[in-house]
């Protein structure tokens, strides 16, 4: 098998391979539009926990609204690295695979988060009773 011939090789039913100039710039113009979205999405669940905490009677329950925020971006950029791998772009599809990578562990980092906010909310501080010294015996 000549070099050529490895070359034009593709799968069945998909893209035959193109050359990496093509993939890195389709992998940059994907993070360029990717990482100001990303910051947008974090501001936007950043500023969300902001508001009148002391108004809150009864323990918080979990905010489902940033962990399905930030699992759709990560969906969107899987999406993303399928399509690149699919079209025969491997450096863009994996670029993209890594940032993924990331926005799965943000992800889980905000369940987390919101999480530990709501069991820390429901545990009630117990006071520590108080130590009452033994009478003392006359000598």
């Amino acid at each position: 098998m000549t070099k050529q011939d490895h070359a034009s090789q593709t799968f069945p039913g998909s893209f035959p391979r193109r050359d990496g100039f093509a993939g890195g710039c389709i992998g940059l113009i994907a993070l360029l539009i990717e990482i100001p979205m990303g910051l947008l999405l974090g501001l936007a669940v950043a500023l969300r926990g902001w508001g009148d905490t002391q108004a809150r009677t009864a323990a918080p329950t979990v905010d489902w609204a940033p962990i399905v925020w930030c699992g759709g971006f990560t969906l969107a950029v899987l999406l993303i690295a399928g399509l690149s791998l699919y079209m025969g772009h491997p450096f863009a599809g994996v670029l993209q695979l890594l940032l993924a990578a990331v926005a799965l562990a943000i992800t889980l980092a905000v369940w987390h988060d919101q999480q530990a906010q709501q069991h820390r909310a429901s545990v009630t501080t117990v006071q520590p009773a108080r130590q009452v010294s033994p009478p003392r015996r006359a000598p």
